[in-house]
């Protein structure tokens, strides 16, 4: 009977029918993005909107459709069935979740690439722009487009349809796709109509809104079967009439229904918890019941934002708070009572539960922080140092920007509200300092939240930082810094004195990366920089293990040995360096090269190490004696890179002179060169089979050779720059490149097409490689991150952030006593010092102005005879006008066409600008700082 009730809910109606034989002929062809979408195998009732949908549609060629419902009303599971069923009519669909509140120009790059075929790697900057490509792109193929959870971008406190500040293009998109004719389909849900849609939408246009009402009787009795409950047809539509068929609120009542009145439907109804209607409601009666154990289980659900696993999610807790064995007990209550679900990841919440327990927090939060009297800002926190890059970013935007927005709609001004948040740092301090003065004394005391491992002061710098204070002068000291992101803030004056730090994340003290390497086990990463230095770090938690110190100047590359644990490493000092990577211990320091060192490379076995070098020559060192035992020459300009064949005989080296040559190891001769690259070969790698080789250009192409024959078989257009670095993946199929278009892209080697474009970077990519045995990549360029990448989502989940700030040039005005200093991070700074007197300048002297505008680090200043005027250089190929009194910006000087290629520094010394002063010669490196510039 059962089955047979499920058949009558399940079965799709006959319009369908006629879809179904097509969709097995046209799937194949069709490319399905379904993303996140979640599993509707049990889907059940919905017929007619199912029909209704496919008419407008296929029928209609509808060009936006709106499902409009209330949280729980199954909108997510409509659109993925939809999707499902007609996906043998559309040449792409692509399902796409806004949960965590995406950038427009991330959301709509992804879309692109998808329907580009990986080929559009840049598009414009303006909104406007990008949305005229996407509706090019929906004029070529017929796309359905289904963007879920569209409610999350609108304001809910304002006017309905109004969108959160920065998501305004997502309306321009509504609105273009609506009025401008195209042959695809794009499917919203939402909660909330958008403005635009409200405007467009009417039953004979092509811009239409699906209300979605509750389930019919039959589905709603199917959803209380299914949760255990055995119920009459007359108890079945009291309770589905009761939540107006809810889905989940029919779920979440079951639960109750059999949890507290042991299956007994008459008893639930007469206890009269049924009269709220609603889902907060229901959500709000059902949260009245939960322990302060649940709750904050709950909180850090809707905090982490995607699937946690138990082990997890115990770490976050205050140590005093929650045993392992509670949190399971608390675990197995929240998903009997429907509260959360679990995957093969962990435990999390439905949308519209996790945006009404994250409504919860923000509101509780607030509440705290104006009355002083502070719980779960201790014990949650607002922002995780420690989560990936794309969790911390919703947290950012869906969790502390509206606490910001609340409170100072509450205390009226920002300046309360920083007051407010002084006061509470005050009170923590005082009360924990009275706490330690009464144990003195010898009291006897509990240890107290406040003063235990809890997350309020780091909340405290997050909450102040993203208001945009400046924290100079700011009094931390004594309390616990725990979970806190620190990596971006200035922290210059700011007293820590006596705190406790743990789990945060600082700025390290690293330069622009210059490559990147996992060892073989995958368990650590090798990174070097422009500082010369090399960090070692440790895969599973990105804690940097050593910082390794030897090179005088830019490190270029870096290499794990295969076999031992030893580090090889090579630089503008025209040295190669052995690390111990146990210790971080340089053992051993080659010499023999006569100019900068490019590259270095071990064989398969370990026992030889390879050398690229500006001097044309390639070397081969015994890595255990590190004698030179052969040096290859034939290239007729600087060698940029080497690779040893699997099979450890052949080398291939790559040079300026556009050619790529392979050398047989045991006569030293060169036994092919191959060509077809129109400029300098930049990067080159063996697949792992041997069988093919792939080189990266300055002509922005990427090439695959054939090993045996030289044969170039394709050709990889995508990247518009010069392509820096490559490498194949462990089993050979995939290839990712990286480029100075500050992109990286992933290959497939086989079809030669590109299937994902990574952009997180905002300068050059030097490096990039794929982890041994997980599906990661690393990548690190001149912005002075390392950003690991998961590839199955195609999100960065680590950044690894450097600031180092590098002074590449230096000019003075003797009439206004003043220092203009340009920076590796893309800044100029203005000082005011008499450089005749520098004995007077403070110890902790600070630039009055800091002039932005530059994308690129700052290579030259220079100001005009009447000191009026300062000019800048910069890598990114401009030279800027500034006016100094105001620091305006006053013209842009275009023209250069510079590469931007690495300047070649005689002698291995970093000489960026030699500035004549009054009796006076001062030379800058990128190692000092400025004060002893100055004095020097």
């Amino acid at each position: 009977m059962f089955a047979g009730l499920l058949r009558n809910v399940c079965g799709c109606p006959r319009v369908l029918e006629r879809y179904a034989q097509q969709q097995s002929a046209n799937s194949a062809t069709s490319q399905i993005h379904m993303g996140e979408a979640i599993d509707v195998s049990k889907f059940c009732g919905r017929v007619q909107e199912l029909e209704t949908l496919s008419e407008w549609i296929l029928g209609d060629r509808c060009r936006v459709v709106t499902l409009l419902g209330m949280g729980g009303m199954g909108k997510t599971s409509l659109s993925v069935k939809i999707a499902e069923q007609l996906q043998g009519e559309f040449e792409y669909v692509i399902w796409r979740s806004l949960r965590h509140a995406p950038a427009f120009s991330d959301k709509i790059t992804d879309c692109i690439k998808i329907l580009s075929h990986q080929q559009v790697t840049t598009l414009p900057a303006n909104s406007h722009e990008q949305i005229t490509s996407l509706i090019e792109y929906f004029r070529k193929s017929r796309c359905l487009l289904i963007l879920d959870n569209f409610d999350t971008l609108l304001q809910h406190s304002k006017k309905a349809g109004t969108y959160l500040d920065g998501y305004e293009s997502y309306g321009e998109l509504l609105w273009r796709l609506g009025e401008t004719g195209h042959q695809s389909c794009v499917l919203i849900t939402s909660r909330e109509k958008p403005a635009e849609v409200a405007a467009l939408e009417g039953d004979g246009l092509l811009v239409r809104t699906l209300a979605l009402s509750g389930l019919e009787i039959t589905a709603g009795q199917t959803i209380l079967t299914l949760k255990g409950l055995s119920v009459s047809n007359a108890e079945a539509s009291q309770l589905v009439n009761c939540y107006s068929g809810n889905p989940l609120a029919l779920k979440i009542a079951a639960t109750a229904i059999r949890d507290l009145h042991k299956g007994n439907v008459n008893q639930f109804l007469a206890s009269g918890i049924t009269l709220f209607n609603g889902i907060s409601n229901l959500l709000s009666q059902q949260f009245q019941r939960l322990s302060d154990s649940q709750n904050q289980v709950m909180y850090w659900l809707a905090i982490n934002r995607e699937s946690i696993s138990l082990t997890e999610l115990h770490s976050v807790f205050v140590p005093s708070i929650m045993s392992k064995a509670k949190l399971m007990e608390v675990l197995a209550s929240l998903l009997g009572q429907n509260l959360i679900e679990s995957d093969r990841h962990g435990f999390t919440q439905q949308p519209i539960v996790m945006e009404y327990v994250t409504e919860c927090l923000i509101e509780l939060i607030c509440q705290e922080i104006i009355t002083e009297l502070p719980q779960y800002l201790l014990t949650q926190a607002l922002v995780q140092a420690q989560a990936k890059d794309y969790i911390r970013d919703g947290q950012i935007q869906l969790i502390v920007q509206p606490i910001l927005q609340q409170l100072q709609t509450i205390l009226g001004s920002t300046d309360k509200l920083k007051h407010k948040f002084g006061g509470l740092i005050v009170k923590l301090q005082t009360e924990l300092r009275t706490y330690k003065k009464e144990q003195t004394v010898g009291a006897i005391h509990e240890l107290p939240l406040q003063f235990a491992d809890n997350y309020g002061g780091a909340n405290l710098i997050h909450l102040l930082a993203h208001l945009g204070t400046d924290l100079t002068g700011y009094d931390f000291s004594e309390l616990t810094i725990r979970d806190c992101d620190l990596r971006s803030l200035n922290l210059h004056r700011v007293n820590f004195t006596r705190a406790s730090f743990r789990d945060c994340t600082f700025a390290a003290t690293f330069g622009g990366i210059t490559s990147t390497a996992f060892s073989s086990d995958g368990l650590s990463l090798a990174s070097s920089d422009t500082n010369g230095e090399i960090q070692i770090w440790d895969v599973s938690n990105g804690k940097q293990l050593f910082n390794c110190k030897g090179h005088n100047s830019w490190v270029w590359h870096v290499a794990f040995s295969p076999k031992r644990p030893i580090l090889a490493s090579c630089g503008q000092d025209h040295t190669i360096k052995l690390w111990n990577t146990s210790n971080g211990e340089c053992f051993k320091t080659l010499h023999g090269h006569s100019n900068i060192v490019t590259a270095i490379a071990f064989s398969p076995d370990g026992q030889l190490i390879a050398s690229s070098s500006t001097d044309r020559t390639v070397k081969i060192w015994n890595s255990v004696t590190g004698e030179s035992i052969q040096t290859l020459e034939g290239h007729s300009a600087c060698v940029w890179s080497v690779d040893f064949h699997p099979q450890g005989r052949l080398l291939a080296s790559a040079a300026e002179d556009n050619t790529i040559k392979l050398w047989n190891l045991e006569t030293g001769s060169c036994v092919q060169t191959l060509q077809g690259h129109q400029y300098w070969v930049k990067a080159i790698a063996f697949s792992p089979n041997g069988k093919t080789l792939a080189s990266g250009s300055f002509d922005s192409t990427v090439k695959i050779w054939n090993s045996q024959t030289g044969e170039c078989l394709k050709t990889l257009l995508g990247h518009n720059a010069v392509v820096t670095c490559l490498g194949f993946s462990p089993q050979g199929d995939h290839l990712v490149t990286g480029s100075y278009d500050q992109s990286v892209k992933i290959w497939d080697v086989t079809t030669g097409k590109c299937l994902d474009t990574l952009h997180k970077h905002t300068n050059r990519v030097w490096s990039v490689a794929f982890h041994p045995q997980q599906n990661l990549v690393v990548s690190g360029g001149d912005d002075h991150g390392i950003k690991i990448w998961e590839l199955r989502r195609g999100k960065c989940i680590k950044t690894l952030q450097g600031n180092s700030n590098a002074i590449y040039a230096i000019a003075c005005s003797n009439q206004q006593n003043l220092l203009a200093s340009g920076h590796e991070d893309q800044t100029i700074k203005l000082w005011n010092v008499d450089i005749n007197t520098p004995q007077t300048l403070e110890p902790d002297l600070q630039p009055f102005q800091v002039l932005r505008g530059h994308s690129d680090r700052i290579l030259s200043t220079t100001f005009s005879p009447d000191g009026q005027i300062l000019a800048s250089g910069s890598a990114d190929r401009t030279i800027k006008l500034w006016d100094v009194n105001t620091g305006k910006l006053l013209k842009t000087l275009q023209g250069h066409r510079s590469s931007g290629q690495p300047h070649k520094k005689s002698k291995g010394k970093e000489m960026f600008k030699i500035s004549q002063i009054p009796s006076r010669l001062m030379t800058f490196s990128s190692h000092t700082g400025l004060r002893r510039l100055i004095t020097a």
